[in-house]
């Protein structure tokens, strides 16, 4: 069962502690947060995670997104699209350095934008996430 670690009724105190050491090491393992971890990110998703860096703990909003990616106000369907695919990719990549975190590095926030997660945040702010 995944979490769960069975130990013997008959265990020695030394096996015990060696046990309980196993198990918090792995937990750390599994639970650590972005550490000096690189990714790599297109000119775009780089320019998205740049305005919500710049930004936080604010939203920015899809359209205020597109301006400032594209430099006009054409809000097609084609850009709000390819907005919400980079969004998806920058997701994956961060997943990708971090499976242990299940939260989206770029979170959502119906009719209201986009945002950075705070641990992402902290951890670009400390340098302990490199951007490629």
């Amino acid at each position: 069962v995944d979490g769960v670690c069975e130990i013997p009724l008959a265990i020695g105190l030394e096996e015990l502690r060696d046990t309980l050491d196993e198990m918090k090491a792995k937990e750390r393992y599994e639970k650590k947060s972005v550490r000096e971890s690189m990714v790599s990110l297109s000119m775009l998703e780089k320019k998205i995670v740049k305005q919500l860096y710049t930004a936080f703990p604010d939203k920015v909003s899809r359209d205020q997104l597109i301006q400032q990616l594209w430099g006009d106000d054409d809000t097609t369907k084609s850009r709000f699209s390819s907005l919400s695919n980079c969004v998806h990719s920058i997701n994956q990549k961060m997943r990708a350095i971090q499976p242990s975190n299940e939260e989206k590095a770029v979170k959502t926030l119906w009719r209201k934008g986009y945002f950075l997660d705070d641990e992402v945040y902290s951890s670009i702010e400390e340098e302990r996430l490199i951007i490629l």
